[in-house]
């Protein structure tokens, strides 16, 4: 046994980009970016949600993708993963106790928020 001593990772080349979780964060932002996920007829309609990024926490109704494609053809932005600096609003239908604490002093909306907002041509306050 080697204790108090770290194991030697084999150089695999996820060093350079900082591990493998960033080299995926990054892939999906660039994914995104470049619209990959929009249809043929989604283009960007609005700027009703400019300066808004999301992150869908859990199930939702309308669902994530469905939600991500919106705020995507409305000027806004999605994360896939949170990140406090990143994220201006979460997207939830239920949350946890724990992850309400967690997310103490962020926008956490319903996913009709975006509906709502859609449907009324402007961003409406979000309440938390």
């Amino acid at each position: 046994m080697n204790r108090g001593r770290k194991r030697k990772r084999p150089v695999d080349g996820w060093e350079e980009r900082g591990g493998y979780m960033n080299a995926k964060v990054q892939k999906l932002q660039e994914q995104f970016d470049h619209g990959e996920h929009l249809q043929v007829d989604d283009t960007v309609q609005s700027d009703i949600f400019s300066g808004v990024v999301i992150h869908v926490n859990g199930y939702t109704d309308p669902s994530s993708d469905e939600l991500k494609r919106l705020i995507r053809m409305h000027g806004g932005g999605y994360q896939h993963y949170y990140r406090k600096t990143k994220v201006t609003h979460t997207v939830a239908t239920n949350l946890t106790d724990t992850k309400i604490k967690a997310l103490k002093g962020d926008l956490i909306v319903l996913p009709d928020w975006i509906t709502k907002s859609l449907k009324q041509a402007t961003r409406i306050k979000s309440r938390c």
